[in-house]
């Protein structure tokens, strides 16, 4: 760019000025150029490989270090590593997900992904004969053959004639376009992105890893949802949410009472639609496990928005209690607003109500208003009525009085069309409770604190715990697991105020069985499907057996077709048909019935392909109606010859036609995988998690063999469970270590992380560092 000023008479200092001037200005165009030179100006195609090359071309100048660096303010918060940061930045412009190529920013994830899948591709200094591809990603390291002080990570651009061309994010801090020998030893080696498995994502429920922004629209375009004092929501990291609906990399969702979009690469599968979400009057599977919760005015104003959020499938809230002392009777203060709120939410609900009944004639009273409530129609409940038999007052009235004042709740509530059942603790039930309380009624057992509750009778509900925690209930809430499907149960026996659905009809007889002898029928055998496509008169049947996982054809054998077989007599209609088949193989036009035929000018027959011939009348030589067929001829067996397998590769036995070659049969033979005695250790794992690598040669193939090792706490001797630090005593700096780990604000090794489950629950959680803080007390051992 230039500018070319031209002035006439004007004074010399108006040139000088203008000069400059013009000088300042191409300073300034300069540099807004430059600026948008490193914006994304690539259209993404679709294409994963290409797309973050041609956006890492875009970046090419981009000068910038630490807190000024626009990648690591993107991913890492100056924490990571700028070319590992870039290589996610392109990532993500270009629309690979995130659980293709990791979005962490440090190189230790990026590489981590790939060695974890056992993906990494070996450089020729470590003996490797890879040769990258576009949109692979490599890793140069300072130190050579040693891939824990790998320093850099690139995009490869494309490798011809040995030389290697990729884009880099931090040389000298600028991203570069660097050329390298295929052969420099200073490359560790490269990492192949499975772009092509990368799949749509689907409905269910997921955990955000990070905060997100909630929007109108499935698209960063879109506006972000406001609240109700117009703030824009951001849902906090580890925020489970319901996805409904998938546009794109979007989902739908609610949250805080309202509905919106959040981007799903910043948040991770977390489990399929809660049963919730599918409770329907056709879904007839009895046997459940789900999470219910129960309430009552305690719990103050629930947000059941987040409740529902929380993969909770019911809940069975107060209807009303009898005050002890004034001996009244009262509707619960948030019996009305948490039904009402449930049902917006689609949680299905049961209800309670707590007695303090000394006769019968009170616990009928009690049943008596919960009818009334109920029958205003006003509230559906699709769990039970329960009667809440625990007040401490009631003990003194002895087992038969309290069994009687049960028995004749139930029965008010029974008798006006309700399910009716008990709640009490399991020592009420044994010691309180008779035969004619709870014989044939639901049964809703309190027992907390244990791993399972051990009443003998028969329950469906479990209260499990009194000291739960809801998102959407200030303070502690009742836990329990329920194991009937309560609202199909309900609703297909008329319970509830619910129409009792009409008797099935008469099954009508089974059909005819379907005698399509061409149709596949197929059959699990160990691993395998096995696929019979079974042959016809005149095409091939089949033999398949394929891998159930990946569906990889293991071995295949033709079965040859039947043939027709032939009326003897032409029919009265003029055609001669197959008597299998009905397949007309003839037909004789009427005048010519009675005449006798001819074959002539004969197209002749294949293993695989009919033949034909023409028909002529003896008599008047005419050509009659149709043509006939000449059966196909079918394969026989001919050669038989071996493939071998190698180390890597799969062999196969093949069985060819002797007529025309063609493989008829074949099995696969699987390949051997390299087999090493001796290894050399290359490099040794540590602590601090550096991994290793060994390097065998395979007795077989004579190839090099190489293999990442990960430190084993168990080769220390003082290592043991708890000594996180792993300095041979547990101290309070190991419980330190671990509620870091737990905040996420460390990370462990995979060595730390075999020592931090100290109580065995195949987690680690701030459970185990209280342990460990205990036992650095001397107030607990391990066992």
């Amino acid at each position: 760019m230039s500018f070319n000023v031209v002035f006439s008479e004007v004074s010399q200092l108006k040139k000088t000025l203008s000069a400059l001037m013009s000088i300042f200005l191409l300073i300034s165009v300069f540099s807004f150029c430059a600026s948008a030179d490193y914006q994304n100006t690539h259209i993404n195609t679709g294409n994963y490989a290409e797309d973050i090359v041609s956006v890492a071309k875009t970046q090419v100048g981009y000068t910038a270090s630490g807190s000024d660096n626009k990648y690591i303010k993107r991913f890492t918060n100056d924490s990571g590593s700028a070319s590992a940061s870039f290589v996610a930045w392109c990532a993500e412009q270009a629309g690979v997900p995130s659980n293709i190529l990791s979005y962490k920013g440090t190189l230790e994830s990026l590489l981590g992904r790939f060695e974890d899948a056992g993906t990494v591709k070996y450089s020729a200094v470590l003996d490797g004969d890879y040769t990258p591809k576009t949109g692979d990603l490599i890793f140069i390291t300072t130190s050579t053959g040693d891939f824990s002080k790998c320093s850099n990570a690139g995009i490869v651009i494309s490798c011809s004639n040995s030389k290697i061309e990729a884009v880099f994010g931090d040389v000298n801090s600028a991203v570069t376009i660097m050329t390298y020998d295929i052969n420099n030893t200073l490359i560790l080696g490269y990492a192949s992105p499975n772009y092509a498995s990368i799949t749509p994502y689907v409905t269910g429920r997921y955990k955000t890893v990070t905060a997100v922004n909630f929007r109108n629209g499935p698209s960063a375009e879109n506006a972000k949802v406001l609240d109700s004092n117009s703030n824009p929501i951001v849902i906090p990291n580890g925020t489970i949410v319901t996805v409904s609906a998938v546009s794109g990399g979007w989902g739908y969702t609610k949250y805080a009472n309202k509905n919106g979009w959040i981007c799903l690469e910043y948040a991770s599968y977390y489990s399929e639609l809660p049963p919730t979400e599918n409770i329907q009057p056709d879904n007839t599977d009895l046997d459940v496990k789900w999470n219910l919760i129960d309430v009552s005015g305690w719990q103050d104003d629930i947000d059941w928005a987040k409740v529902a959020n929380e993969n909770i499938q019911g809940a069975i809230i107060r209807i009303g209690v009898r005050y002890s002392q004034s001996r009244t009777i009262h509707l619960d203060s948030k019996f009305d607003r948490n039904c009402k709120q449930a049902s917006i939410n689609s949680i299905p609900v049961g209800c309670y109500f707590y007695t303090v009944a000394y006769t019968v004639d009170d616990a009928k009273a009690e049943a008596e208003f919960v009818v009334k409530t109920l029958n205003d129609g006003k509230y559906q409940m699709d769990f039970p009525v329960y009667f809440d038999v625990e007040d401490e007052s009631m003990r003194s009235l002895g087992r038969t009085l309290i069994s009687d004042i049960t028995d004749a709740f139930c029965k008010v509530v029974e008798d006006a069309g309700y399910l009716a059942g008990i709640y009490c603790s399991k020592s009420w039930a044994d010691s309180y409770l008779n035969e004619k309380a709870i014989s044939n009624r639901p049964m809703w057992i309190a027992q907390w604190d244990v791993s399972k509750c051990t009443y003998s009778g028969s329950f469906d509900l479990w209260q499990y715990s009194d000291k739960g925690s809801v998102d959407g209930i200030n303070g502690y809430v009742d836990l329990n697991t329920c194991y009937l499907n309560y609202p199909y149960y309900i609703k297909s026996n008329g319970y509830n105020r619910y129409e009792k659905p009409a008797p099935e009809p008469e099954p009508t007889p089974d059909p005819e069985p379907d005698t399509d002898i061409t149709k596949p029928t197929w059959y699990e055998e160990n691993n395998l499907k096995v696929t019979i496509s079974p042959a016809s008169c005149t095409k091939y049947g089949s033999i398949k057996k394929a891998d159930k996982e990946t569906g990889e054809v293991v071995s295949y054998k033709l079965i040859p077709p039947t043939g027709h077989t032939q009326q003897n007599t032409v029919g009265t209609d003029g055609m001669i048909k197959c008597t299998k088949c009905g397949e007309v193989l003839i037909e004789i036009a009427p005048e010519h019935v009675s005449h006798k035929y001819t074959v002539k000018e004969a197209t002749p027959a294949s293993c695989t392909t009919e033949g034909k011939y023409d028909v002529y009348c003896d008599t008047c030589n005419k050509q009659l109606i149709g043509t006939a067929v000449i059966p196909a001829l079918n394969h026989t067996e001919g050669e038989h010859s071996t493939i071998d397998a190698t180390c890597k590769e799969n062999g196969k036995n093949e069985v060819k036609c002797s007529r025309c070659s063609e493989v008829i049969e074949f099995d696969v033979i699987p390949s051997s995988g390299h087999q090493c005695d001796n290894w050399t250790v290359i490099t040794k794992p540590d602590a601090n998690g550096s991994v290793g690598l060994k390097r065998g040669v395979c007795k077989i193939c004579g190839e090099n063999v190489y293999i990442r090792t990960e430190y084993d706490p168990n080769e220390k001797p003082d290592a043991k469970l708890g000594d996180i630090d792993m300095n041979g005593k547990i101290t309070a700096a190991d419980a330190r270590i671990l509620l870091r780990y737990t905040a996420k604000l460390t990370d462990l090794t995979a060595a730390q992380k075999k020592l931090s489950d100290v109580n065995k629950d195949g987690k680690i959680t701030a459970a185990d560092a209280r342990l460990v803080l205990r036992v650095s007390a001397k107030l607990e051992v391990l066992s």
